[in-house]
């Protein structure tokens, strides 16, 4: 099973924009149980701000 994760964010304009589309960084899949799949979807910080980051915090 693919997942598929899709970030958005706003660009400089205050506009949003798309700043990444594809599979999850952190993503099991149990061999043992078919179709079963874990992704670590998303992680931020205690206190989240908006905008992009400059690195993946799920890598």
């Amino acid at each position: 099973m693919l997942i598929r994760r899709v970030v958005t964010g706003r660009d400089n304009a205050g506009n949003s924009v798309f700043l990444s589309d594809g599979p999850t960084p952190a993503t099991v899949v149990f061999k043992s149980i078919p179709d079963h799949t874990l992704a670590h979807v998303w992680t931020t910080s205690p206190s989240p701000t908006l905008g992009a980051q400059p690195v993946d915090p799920t890598a």
